[in-house]
């Protein structure tokens, strides 16, 4: 498996390479662990940056939506959950809400536009 040349740094959809692989190996039937240890710091994003990674959420959820379609109620509910504010099912650590979650609904609206726009340009690949 290969990531998908959409997404990461760079490409026109800028987020979740590694959740997507992680996604597509459980579409495929294979495990994963869980490590506690592992860490990941993203530092505080500017209202630009923001917006953009609203965005990109918002098109990486349409992405997920289309190519899964097992999972699509899951990912309906998870939506919905997080649009309406709601904590995680899963620890989160640290515990902050999010930017995008917690951002306002003209932020969300935009980025929902946006990045159905961005979804529609880009050409699956081959």
């Amino acid at each position: 498996m290969f990531f998908d040349e959409r997404l990461g740094r760079g490409a026109p959809f800028e987020i979740g390479e590694e959740s997507y692989a992680f996604a597509w190996l459980l579409a495929h039937g294979y495990r994963v662990a869980y490590l506690p240890s592992a860490v990941v710091y993203h530092p505080p994003l500017s209202r630009t940056a923001i917006e953009r990674e609203a965005r990109n959420s918002f098109t990486y959820w349409l992405l997920l939506f289309r190519e899964f379609p097992g999972q699509r109620m899951n990912l309906v509910r998870f939506l919905t959950r997080r649009l309406r504010g709601k904590s995680l099912d899963w620890p989160r650590n640290p515990q902050e809400p999010g930017e995008i979650v917690s951002s306002s609904w003209r932020i969300k609206i935009k980025a929902a536009w946006s990045g159905l726009i961005l979804f529609l340009r880009t050409p699956r690949p081959r």
